[in-house]
């Protein structure tokens, strides 16, 4: 568990740090307009604060209630992701499913190490 939180961190961290500073280099987002950039950055914005979470609970990782807690914490935000970019997706905004699906299949993953955490 505790690579996949530093795996977590480090992906985090990347995602969103290319989605803040350069969200135009997201695939299939041509025609968007300055909205669409500034929720990229917004997204990216959580995602570097989800990574630095990520980080800081890998160096903590004796401290089982930081570990449990950020569990639960990037669970919600993997499924809150997934039904938003589903939302967005199905709006036709933006028609590519790989977003929906990386966090759904990251809060299953996500999901099976809290509950093996929690038993």
């Amino acid at each position: 568990m505790k690579s996949f939180i530093l795996i977590t961190a480090v992906v985090e961290l990347i995602a969103g740090l290319l989605l803040f500073f350069h969200p135009s280099l997201i695939p299939n987002i041509a025609g968007a307009d300055a909205n669409h950039f500034n929720l990229l950055r917004m997204y990216g914005a959580a995602a570097i604060g989800m990574g630095l979470f990520a980080f800081f609970t890998w160096q903590q990782f004796s401290n089982e209630a930081l570990v449990s807690t950020f569990l639960i914490v990037i669970l919600v935000f993997h499924i809150c992701v997934a039904i938003a970019s589903n939302a967005v997706t199905g709006s036709g905004l933006f028609a590519d499913l790989n977003v929906t699906i990386l966090h759904a299949l990251l809060g299953l993953v996500t999901a099976y190490f809290w509950l093996k955490n929690k038993l």
